[in-house]
């Protein structure tokens, strides 16, 4: 599918939901692939997800 700015995306199948303890993992793969710096550590991801208070998705 071509979005505005002509570049072509593929559908994909997203499921949003909150975040549990074995998602980490993959959430500091994401930081680190998308951020060169100010990233989220290992232990700021677990605090999120293990908040009450938080909603990490």
């Amino acid at each position: 599918m071509p979005s505005s700015l002509g570049v072509v995306v593929s559908r994909m199948n997203v499921t949003i939901r909150p975040a549990v303890i074995s998602d980490i993992d993959r959430l500091v793969a994401i930081e680190n692939a998308v951020f060169a710096t100010d990233r989220l550590s290992r232990r700021s991801f677990r605090q999120a997800v293990e908040s009450p208070t938080t909603e990490t998705l």
